[in-house]
């Protein structure tokens, strides 16, 4: 958000835009067939996730694992 004339206003109503933003709404969707390997890491990382409640790693926890600051 903005501040102008008085009023918030979204980035994409003065003109401004994300670039990061236009980049994924322009890209084009991924159509390569998922491999067996990924179908495998996707069903490891969802049951993964069912073994812990549905609750992932902490952001701090997961940086201090990867030795950077929160």
């Amino acid at each position: 958000m903005v501040y102008t004339n008085g009023r918030d206003m979204k980035l994409d109503e003065v003109g401004l835009a994300d670039p990061v933003d236009a980049a994924l709404r322009n890209a084009l969707m991924d159509d390569e067939p998922e491999t067996e390997e990924e179908k495998r890491d996707v069903a490891e990382a969802r049951a993964w996730l069912r073994r812990r409640g549905g609750r992932g790693i902490p952001h701090a926890e997961a940086m201090r694992r990867l030795g950077a600051r929160a």
